[in-house]
C-alpha cells in the first residue's frame, strides 16, 4: 500500500510538472503571436530588406545605410548619386531646392511623391529651378541632418526643405547594418553629440500600439527630445549662416488617429521646438483636415492626393522665398 501511494504521488508530481512546462510553451507561442499580430508591419520590413540589397552600409555611424546607386527594382530606382530622383543635372544656371525626409517624400509606391510635383509647380512659368530629393527611407531628422552637411550643401542649395513626420524620432534598420553593441555605442555617441545627460535605460520599449503609444512616450522622454532639440537648432544654424531659407514641413498621421488620440499634442512639440530656434515651418495637419478626400494610404503615409495638398502648400512657400 504505502509503495503503490508513493507511485502515486511520483505520477501526479511528473503530471504537474509536465503541465506546467506544456502551459510555458504555449504562453510562449501566444507571446510571439501577438508579437506578429501588433508589429506586423515591423517584422516584415526587417525581413523585405534584409532579403533585398537596396541598401548599403553607409561610412557615416550617424546615417548607418544609404541607398545603393544605380538601383533599379519594380520597388525603387535610383540615380548616380543613391536617391530616388532622375538624375541631378547640377545646372549652375538653375536654382536649386534641396529636399529632405524619409519613406513620404521618397514616395515609396507612388508614381510621384510631392519633390516631384513640387519641381513641376516651381517651373510652370520656365524651367529654371532644380528639387533634389535627397530622402531616405527610415531617416529621422538627425540623419537628415547629417546628410545636409556631408552632401547637400556641397550642391549649394538656394532653399531646403525638411519634411517631417510624426514618427521622426526613431531610428529604423540598425538591427540589419550594426550589432547590439555598434548600436548602443551608435546612440552613447549621440547622447555625447548633443550633450544629452539623461539616463537612457531601454532605446526600444514597445508599447501595446507601436505607431501611437510608443511614440508619443519617446516626444516626453528627454534622451530623444534633447536629439531634436538639437537637430532643429543645426538646421537653423545652417540656415542663418549660409543664408540658405529653409522651412520644416510637418505631415500629420492618418487623421483618423486624431480621433483616438490627443496627437495634436505632438504638433505642439514640434512647432515650440522650431520657433524656440526660429524654423520656419508648415503645419500640414489644418490643410489635410479642411479635405474631403481620402489623403493616406497607410496610417503615416499620403497617397497620391495627400501629396497634390502638400504641394500646393509647400510651392506657395517656396515660390514667395526662392
Amino acid at each position: 500500500m504505502e509503495k503503490r501511494f508513493v507511485y502515486k504521488i511520483i505520477l501526479v508530481v511528473f503530471v504537474i510538472l509536465e503541465l506546467f512546462v506544456i502551459s510555458i510553451l504555449i504562453s510562449s507561442l501566444v507571446d510571439q503571436h501577438k508579437v506578429k499580430n501588433i508589429y506586423p508591419k515591423i517584422t516584415e520590413k526587417v525581413n523585405f530588406i534584409g532579403n533585398h540589397y537596396y541598401f548599403v552600409k553607409s561610412n557615416s555611424t550617424i546615417l548607418v545605410y544609404e541607398y545603393q546607386k544605380n538601383y533599379n527594382s519594380s520597388y525603387l530606382n535610383t540615380n548616380s548619386y543613391g536617391f530616388r530622383d532622375d538624375e541631378f543635372e547640377v545646372n549652375e544656371n538653375k536654382k536649386k531646392v534641396v529636399v529632405l525626409g524619409d519613406s513620404i517624400a521618397v514616395g515609396l509606391g507612388l508614381e510621384v511623391a510631392f519633390p516631384d510635383l513640387l519641381e513641376k509647380c516651381l517651373n510652370k512659368n520656365n524651367d529654371s529651378i532644380e528639387v533634389m530629393n535627397l530622402a531616405v527611407e527610415g531617416y529621422n531628422t538627425l540623419q537628415e541632418l547629417e546628410l545636409l552637411k556631408i552632401f547637400g550643401l556641397t550642391f549649394n542649395p538656394d532653399f531646403i526643405v525638411v519634411q517631417y513626420s510624426l514618427n521622426d524620432l526613431e531610428t529604423y534598420h540598425l538591427e540589419v547594418f550594426l550589432s547590439q553593441e555598434e548600436a548602443k555605442q551608435r546612440f552613447n555617441d549621440i547622447f555625447l553629440l548633443v550633450k544629452n545627460n539623461a539616463t537612457c535605460s531601454k532605446y526600444l520599449d514597445f508599447e501595446y500600439d507601436y505607431y501611437t503609444d510608443f511614440v508619443i512616450k519617446k516626444y516626453y522622454n528627454p534622451c530623444f527630445l534633447n536629439i531634436l532639440d538639437y537637430s532643429f537648432k543645426s538646421f537653423s544654424d545652417i540656415s542663418y549662416n549660409n543664408s540658405i531659407p529653409l522651412i520644416l514641413v510637418i505631415f500629420p498621421y492618418n487623421l483618423s488617429f486624431y480621433e483616438e488620440r490627443n496627437l495634436i499634442l505632438l504638433h505642439e512639440i514640434i512647432i515650440d521646438l522650431a520657433y524656440k530656434h526660429s524654423l520656419r515651418y508648415i503645419d500640414l495637419y489644418p490643410y489635410f483636415l479642411n479635405s474631403s478626400l481620402e489623403l493616406f494610404e497607410d496610417h503615416v503615409h499620403p497617397n497620391e492626393e495627400g501629396h497634390k495638398i502638400a504641394t500646393e502648400v509647400i510651392c506657395d512657400y517656396v515660390d514667395s522665398l526662392i
